[in-house]
């Protein structure tokens, strides 16, 4: 799959939207077009602030999965029910994660200017960036529940570039990862508490997969023998 970045990444940043629901809109077949719809729709502000970032990438290659995702056209797109807009994880770890799509790109490095973030090298004189960075967008989902109790599956949109990436740009959204207290090996890590997400933070909601449920039990379960509690509807370690 093919895809210039240059306008959807333009809507993306100069979007300023403060609350967002399910698309009337015709769900198109891949992800690519659905991610342009949204950005028309103004529904995905901020993706890359730097407006330099906006600018000059080239044709983007697609991130091939062992198991084909599902297309947003195969999924059934619900609204929050409930009036508190927040979605909490139902469980601390990040084994129902999911990654949906993935495209990388780079940069034209005679175009870029030697202030982008991308840029990792700019020439002797400092008129042009000879060495950029990869930019990576990547569309995710997790399992979520509302204050209402109900659940859902939250899809949700990550852009970084390589040279920026750290442990929590892949992280499931609304969990966090420390790193590990008397680790026995260097970057050592393991899953801290939970916090709310705004529902604006999604692409789209849908219904639980078949399995999330029992999955969602087992990872509860879990978490709440080993080492947390519940704060209403957050984990906290004990």
């Amino acid at each position: 799959m093919r895809f210039t970045l240059l306008i959807l990444l333009f809507l993306s940043a100069c979007a300023q939207v403060s609350e967002r629901g399910p698309s009337s809109a015709p769900r198109q077949t891949n992800w690519q077009s659905y991610i342009m719809e949204e950005a028309l729709r103004g529904g995905l502000d901020d993706v890359f602030p730097d407006t330099h970032l906006l600018k000059q990438w080239q044709a983007s290659s697609e991130v091939v999965f062992d198991k084909k995702p599902a297309m947003p056209s195969q999924l059934n797109e619900v609204p929050l029910d409930c009036r508190d807009k927040r979605l909490w994880p139902t469980h601390p770890q990040q084994y129902t994660k999911e990654y949906l799509h993935a495209v990388y790109a780079n940069y034209d490095t005679h175009k870029l200017p030697i202030n982008s973030g991308a840029c990792l090298r700019p020439n002797p004189t400092k008129r042009y960036c000879i060495q950029s960075t990869w930019a990576n967008m990547i569309v995710m989902s997790d399992t979520f529940e509302d204050a209402c109790g109900h659940r859902y599956r939250g899809y949700w949109l990550v852009t970084f570039l390589d040279a920026h990436e750290s442990m929590g740009t892949l992280l499931s959204k609304g969990r966090t990862v420390y790193p590990k207290a008397n680790a026995q090996f260097a970057n050592e890590f393991e899953e801290g508490q939970t916090y709310p997400v705004p529902e604006k933070d999604f692409l789209l909601l849908t219904p639980l997969k078949a399995g999330d449920t029992a999955k969602i039990k087992q990872q509860r379960d879990a978490a709440l023998a080993r080492r947390y509690r519940l704060n209403g509807r957050e984990f906290v370690t004990r």
